[in-house]
């Protein structure tokens, strides 16, 4: 389940990454397709990780926007030795992105008008 006090995009790129780590430790190469991966994702208060809506399906392919979430996590290179996952808003810009070896996500975009300056995420 989703921690509700850190921000879906930052949660959701630092638990993707762990999950493409061990994929590549035990395949030598990184997934290029969600349903590739051993992945759950859920927000509170839309479904539990036990649920089938909480992994990404084969028609996902390497875009992914889970139930409730506010960005569409697309794997944007995925070789035998590197991965970039991002996570693109609405209008197709990049707010967040993770490459392999990182630890937390980066941000890309500037914050949305409604934000500020303060990162609040959208685990809500």
């Amino acid at each position: 389940m989703a921690d509700r006090q850190t921000p879906e995009p930052i949660l959701f790129l630092r638990t993707a990454n762990r999950a493409m780590a061990d994929h590549h430790r035990q395949h030598q190469r990184y997934p290029a397709a969600w349903h590739d991966l051993d992945f759950t994702f859920s927000l509170p208060g839309f479904y539990r990780e036990d649920d089938p809506e909480a992994r990404a399906k084969p028609s996902d392919g390497a875009r992914w926007r889970p139930r409730g979430c506010k960005l569409t996590y697309v794997i944007k290179e995925a070789t035998a030795t590197t991965v970039l996952i991002q996570g693109v808003n609405d209008s197709g810009e990049v707010e967040y992105e993770i490459e392999q070896g990182m630890e937390d996500p980066r941000r890309v975009g500037a914050p949305p008008a409604s934000e500020g300056a303060r990162d609040t995420g959208g685990c809500r």
